[in-house]
């Protein structure tokens, strides 16, 4: 009797201490993640469980207390350091998005010379030269155009951290 009441005992504090040890290993991971992919003065945005937005500049993290380590700026001069536990944070976006694509480079110095020379063509006296001119003004118009739009869609990555 008093073997059965022991094996009771041990299975349902075994039992209760489960999820404890399933949060910790979740931590951990989540901890592991943010480590490999952020370096120090990257800015992110924290979103915690409670779906409130922080956002900041990453310091480190203390993996002993399982805790995130950001700075945000007080006033003009001055940044604090904040931390927040591991648990607390549902996602983590990091990235900027003042970023030079190639891709939208390309292809807009590609559009833009081939409007350019659907212009220069349909002229009433079109020749190689104002082909040649609208070409080269259209791809000078699709760099600028191509480099504001590339510099101003966002290229923001995530790491979620809880299922919350």
């Amino acid at each position: 009797m008093r073997k059965l009441l022991l094996e009771v005992v041990v299975f349902a504090l075994v039992s209760a201490s489960s999820p404890l040890l399933l949060h910790a290993q979740t931590d951990s991971a989540c901890l592991e993640k943010i480590g490999a992919k952020l370096h120090r003065g990257e800015g992110l945005i924290l979103i915690k469980s409670d779906v409130s937005k922080i956002s900041g500049w990453f310091e480190s993290i203390d993996v002993s207390r399982s805790m995130l380590l950001m700075s945000r700026k007080k006033n003009a001069f001055t940044y604090k350091l904040y931390s927040y536990h591991i648990s607390a944070i549902r996602e983590i976006k990091y990235g900027s998005s003042r970023k030079l694509r190639p891709t939208f480079l390309l292809m807009s110095i590609a559009v833009g010379a081939g409007i350019g020379a659907v212009i220069g063509g349909s002229s009433d006296n079109w020749s190689r030269a104002t082909i040649r001119t609208g070409s080269l003004v259209g791809a000078g118009g699709g760099l600028v155009v191509g480099s504001v739009v590339s510099l101003a869609i966002p290229s923001m990555k995530s790491i979620r951290c809880s299922k919350k």
